[in-house]
This record gives structure tokens, C-alpha cells and sequence, in this order.
């Protein structure tokens, strides 16, 4: 694999200061994300994964909560928290955050919920981006799911996938970036700025 000039730089710094042991993991910490590029060469080359700055996967529950919490939809959970699908579609799986109206929703002191979430949400990393769109995603749309996000807080995107039912298939129905706002057809009403999904610089 060939590394751009600015992962090769990190690289054999990294050589120099622990030769030629990988790292368990590549931590980004600044709200910029100024090496994100380096950070996904860099994970492949080692095949380690990347943890992005912890509000990456807060923020997401924070909207979600105050959004539904407001309303008395249902109930937001985060992750740990097992889901297992219909006929144990890819049994279990563990979504970073997840919706569940209220007619649905567990009961206090569940540790899992047996059905289908009405919203899923992923946070990619590039360590795991090809298992959530190639494993989770899918198992989201066969067990009738009929939404799921996608949030990458490396690119600082977000995909939502809405399930036509007429064909079982999930459609990109929105893709975001920084100065868009994202919506739900789950939740109407719910719009988040996407920048305000990721760290910012004073975080």
C-alpha cells in the first residue's frame, strides 16, 4: 500500500519512537481531525482500529434524547446493549445508538431487546466501517428495520437508509456533510445541523 507523504511521515516517526510494533489503536483527539486521511491509511497499514474523540458517539444520543424525551415517543439506548433481530439475523447485534418507539420499547432492567429497533445508528470508524455496511447495515434492512444512519466522524458525514417496503431494499435517502442539516422520516420534525454531530475544536 502506498502511504501518502503525510501517513509516511507519522509512520516512521512512529518507527523511531517504538520500531516496528504497531499500536493497539490510533486515538484522534483535536476537533479538527486535521490527520483524518493519515489516520484511515495509517489503520489499514496496521490493521488497527481508530477511536475518534468520544463525543463522536454522544452527540448523536444527545439530539436523539432531547428529541424523543420532549415528545414521549419511546425510549433512546446506547451502546452496550444487545438487539437480537428476527430469526437471529447476524445475532446480536449492537448498534452505538438506536430508537425504540414507545409501544415497543424494553422494560427497565431489560439487558436486550428481542425485535426490531425503529432506528439504527452506526458510528463508522476505519476499523469497522466494512463490517457495519456490509454485515450491519444489511442485517438492519433484512430484519425490516426502517432506518438507519450511518455517521462517520472521520469524513464528518451522514448517511440515512430508509427501507422501501414494496422491495425489502433500503434507499440512501439523505447524504450530509458539514453546513447541511440531516432529517428523519422516523422522527419528523428532527433536524440536526451535522457539524453539531462531531467534536469541535474546544471540545
Amino acid at each position: 500500500m502506498h502511504l501518502a507523504r503525510g501517513s509516511a511521515r507519522i509512520l516512521r516517526a512512529a518507527e523511531d519512537l517504538f520500531g516496528d510494533q504497531p499500536p493497539a489503536a490510533i486515538v484522534l483527539t483535536h476537533g479538527h481531525f486535521d490527520h483524518r486521511s493519515s489516520a484511515r491509511q495509517l489503520a489499514e497499514h496496521w490493521d488497527v482500529p481508530v477511536y475518534a474523540h468520544r463525543r463522536s458517539w454522544e452527540m448523536p444520543s444527545y439530539f436523539f434524547t432531547a428529541f424523543v424525551k420532549e415528545r414521549r415517543l419511546g425510549v433512546v439506548l446506547v451502546a452496550p446493549f444487545d438487539i437480537r433481530l428476527p430469526e437471529r439475523i447476524a445475532d446480536p447485534v449492537e448498534p452505538d445508538v438506536l430508537f425504540i418507539r414507545r409501544e415497543h420499547q424494553p422494560r427497565a432492567g431489560d439487558l436486550r431487546f428481542d425485535g426490531v429497533p425503529d432506528l439504527a445508528i452506526e458510528v463508522l470508524s476505519p476499523g469497522n466501517w466494512r463490517f457495519d455496511r456490509n454485515t450491519k447495515l444489511p442485517a438492519y434492512r433484512d430484519a425490516g428495520t426502517p432506518e438507519t444512519w450511518l455517521v462517520d466522524p472521520i469524513a464528518r458525514t451522514v448517511e440515512v437508509y430508509a427501507l422501501d417496503p414494496k422491495r425489502a431494499e433500503y434507499a440512501l435517502r439523505e447524504r450530509r456533510e458539514e453546513g447541511e442539516t440531516v432529517s428523519s422520516a422516523i422522527l419528523p420534525g428532527l433536524r440536526i445541523t451535522v457539524a453539531e454531530l462531531f467534536p469541535s475544536a474546544d471540545s
